[in-house]
Order: C-alpha cells, then structure tokens, then sequence
C-alpha cells in the first residue's frame, strides 16, 4: 500500500473512531445512528468521505481516490461502540494498516441533531492516547 494511502488509512481510522458527541442522555436517539448513509469531511485533505454503516459493518469510500476501508464495529450500548478500522479489509495490509485494523478504538456519540452528530474517538497506540472529536452528517 502507498505512504499516501497508508496515510488516508491511518486519518480515516483516527477519525472513524473519534466519533462522539456531547451529552447524550439515555441513547434512544443514538440507536438510529446503527445503520445508515453517513459523510464526514477528512481531517488531512478536508475531502469528503462517504460512509455505509450495517450495524458492526463500516464502509467509507473517498469518492476521489477510490479509496475503501472496511471497519468493525462492536456496540457497547446505543452510544457507545469500539471501532476496529480496516478489520474487513479485502487487499494485503502495511505493516502499520495491520496494526491499526487490531487496535481497537472507543467511540462515544455525544451529540445528535436531526441534520449531524457529534462523536469524540479515543485510540491507544504504542502507549500513546489520540482523542479526536469530529462531526458525522447524516445523509
């Protein structure tokens, strides 16, 4: 895999699993959040990048570059979820991608309007903690 794609990878991941938003109270508006047709815009490129979510299976494609990550979800409640990104990939991983795609992230959803939803990912690498909150859209 390409250092530019390793990278796209390795954004998508981080950003894939900083997904939380603000304040969510007993999660019945986040169970609609399970499956559905998302977007979110990449933090390197600000490029937007689509996503399919079926439950414990997310796609997210850059309609640029062609680009798929397969993800894994395992959901812990409504709100909360641990995110395996590029688990289901379909080519041979980098070294890096293969680490990542067994380095599982916490997702919370903090937020939800009728229009996005806010999310903040938490991801443990080589003894390091990376927090990213981002904003999902729904489609």
């Amino acid at each position: 895999m390409s250092t530019r794609r390793t990278q796209w990878c390795n954004w998508m991941l981080l950003s894939s699993v900083l997904l939380l938003a603000f304040g969510y109270t007993d999660g019945t508006d986040c169970q609609k959040l399970r499956n559905g047709e998302f977007y979110y815009y990449s933090t390197p490129t600000r490029g937007r990048v689509e996503v399919k979510r079926q439950d414990s299976l997310q796609i997210e494609i850059n309609p640029v570059t062609g680009d798929i990550v397969r993800s894994k979800i395992i959901w812990k409640n409504n709100c909360q979820y641990t995110l395996y990104v590029n688990a289901f990939s379909l080519s041979k991983l980098s070294k890096m991608d293969s680490l990542l795609s067994v380095t599982p992230g916490e997702v919370v959803i903090t937020n939800i309007t009728p229009r996005y939803y806010e999310c903040k990912l938490t991801l443990k690498v080589f003894g390091k903690t990376f927090n990213k909150l981002d904003t999902i859209y729904i489609k």
